[in-house]
């Protein structure tokens, strides 16, 4: 029986798909789709994943000390009832987004991934709180710029390398994840979890919400390569993307199609059910290159 079901996500078992035949869905299906290269990618993402655990539990064990004397991520929760926040990422429409972050500065609230940094200190924007969970993270800060930064603190998990925490000069504060490695730590020092299916950008959003948001506005979070690059000028990841490099696609704002990967697009699917479950907050995004997010809308609308 052949089932076209283009508003479907769900992926009913058992199912048989040609993975080529998959990237050729027509827009309508992208969707579904995504979910279907998802469950076929699932083996070979717990491959790749397993060899990193032991490195991780690793981190978590330096990192005890921290989390013993650093401060819940609790204490913000609830602190910023009502209020717009911006979350900033480093994807490649930030730079363009700057004049607006500057001109919605004075009326809401700043959550800055960390490797979004480097852009928004050059443009003169000092976020309100800055959040790393990647167990890959660098310092984000010249020594130049750490004074600066004495006073904002950084929302952390505590698989993030331990020399990285600790060059960090402002207030720090813990957060853990819904994974079973951070069971022991949970017991011992109870922490608030942050949400994350696989990126940083989830663990924002999510805090931006726990935070009290009451309007949450997208920066630099694109999803994908507009412009054929994969982040904005100055961040450490920034590098050029030939169209096609990873045969994927999305839609972006105005309806064209552009080049993504598929860890690109199953974080932004998670996005959209996130969304889904938050209907009291309202969720924008700021620029139209960037992929279309279903359930937010335009700031230009």
């Amino acid at each position: 029986r052949l089932v076209h079901w283009p508003e479907s996500r769900e992926v009913l078992t058992p199912f048989c798909v040609v993975p080529p035949s998959v990237q050729l869905a027509e827009a309508s299906c992208f969707a579904l789709r995504d979910a279907l290269m998802l469950r076929l990618q699932e083996q070979f993402v717990a491959s790749v994943w397993s060899p990193r655990l032991e490195t991780i539990c690793g981190y978590l064990k330096q990192n005890e000390a921290l989390v013993e004397g650093d401060p819940d991520v609790g204490q913000l929760f609830g602190g910023w009832n009502g209020a717009e926040v911006l979350v900033l990422g480093p994807a490649p429409t930030l730079a363009a987004g700057i004049p607006k972050i500057r001109e919605l500065r004075e009326r809401s609230k700043l959550v800055a991934i960390s490797t979004a940094l480097q852009p928004l200190i050059e443009a003169g924007i000092t976020p309100d709180v800055v959040i790393m969970i990647d167990s890959e993270s660098i310092d984000p800060l010249t020594p130049d710029q750490r004074a600066s930064f004495a006073s904002v603190p950084l929302v952390y998990v505590p698989e993030v390398q331990n020399a990285t925490l600790v060059a960090w000069p402002g207030p720090r504060l813990v957060a853990y994840l819904d994974r079973p490695r951070y069971d022991d730590l949970r017991v011992r020092w109870p922490r608030q979890n942050l949400w994350t299916d696989g990126t940083v950008t989830h663990s924002a959003i999510d805090l931006a919400v726990r935070c009290g948001a009451s309007r949450v506005t997208l920066f630099g979070l694109d999803f994908g390569y507009p412009g054929g690059v994969s982040h904005t000028v100055g961040t450490p990841d920034f590098m050029r993307v030939r169209k096609g490099d990873h045969g994927r696609t999305l839609l972006d704002g105005f309806g064209n199609v552009i080049s993504s990967d598929l860890n690109l697009m199953t974080y932004l699917r998670d996005i959209e059910q996130y969304i889904k479950r938050h209907p009291e907050v309202e969720f924008l995004r700021a620029d139209r290159r960037g992929a279309n997010l279903e359930g937010a809308a335009w700031l230009d609308d």
